[in-house]
């Protein structure tokens, strides 16, 4: 049946992907970018409400001046 089909008997040829290759697809969640995107979120916040709060800290210094 193997000689039937071309295949020949004791050959261990496997084929493999390479880098280049369309179906070498690595998942988001297998890379971490699902968690680099929450950490870039978490930090643009966390940003966002320290220069809000040091604006206001000037503003107040500017004041008391």
């Amino acid at each position: 049946m193997i000689k039937m089909y071309g295949l020949a008997q004791n050959v261990t040829h496997v084929e493999q992907h390479t880098l280049l290759d369309s179906n070498n697809h690595i998942p988001s969640w297998e890379t971490g970018d699902g968690e680099k995107a929450e950490v870039s979120i978490a930090l643009l916040k966390l940003r966002e409400e320290y220069d809000e709060i040091r604006r206001r800290a000037l503003e107040k210094d500017e004041q008391l001046v």
